[in-house]
């Protein structure tokens, strides 16, 4: 099971890694929608992987989706919050 895990885990590493744009944060209060490669897609490792792009981006998942060779994440950044920070949505 350890060595399964830490399959997994290198796998996710290696799909955040290959898609440059999954860095980006988004400002308050908008959504985004990434899709990355994930042949074949796998449901639980879709879901870690747009977990991970949510939280990198500053936000939280809204949704995801597997395809045929695709992963497909939907998430949004949350405006609460933002006047602590002095933002304004």
């Amino acid at each position: 099971m350890d060595g399964r895990f830490a399959g997994v885990c290198f796998l996710l590493v290696l799909l955040l890694l290959a898609n440059p744009t999954s860095a980006d944060e988004l400002d308050p209060g908008t959504c985004g929608t990434e899709v990355d490669p994930l042949d074949p897609c796998i449901q639980t490792l879709c879901k870690w992987n747009c977990e991970l792009v949510a939280m990198k981006r500053g936000g939280h998942l809204t949704s995801y989706e597997c395809g045929d060779r695709e992963c497909k994440c939907d998430f949004c950044a949350s405006s609460i919050g933002a006047d602590e920070h002095g933002l304004h949505v």
